[in-house]
């Protein structure tokens, strides 16, 4: 199989390409790591200033990648 000519029969049909609406596995994961996040944050409420801001890069880094997917 030479994955560099596609051929009509093995191309996507359009009714199978998902709509921009649908939430990718990695979206989905990327929001439940967020969620997870935030809820330690607020959990802990700790004065660790370096671990806030770890998490407000890696939070900034996540929110970055689903702006430009949408």
């Amino acid at each position: 199989c030479d994955f560099r000519t596609p051929t009509a029969s093995n191309r996507t049909p359009p009714n199978l390409i998902s709509p921009r609406t649908t939430i990718t596995t990695w979206q989905a994961q990327a929001k439940s790591r967020l969620d997870a996040a935030a809820a330690a944050i607020a959990a802990s409420k700790t004065n660790d200033s370096s671990f806030i801001l770890s998490m407000n890069i890696n939070n900034n880094e996540l929110q970055d990648k689903l702006q430009r997917v949408r």
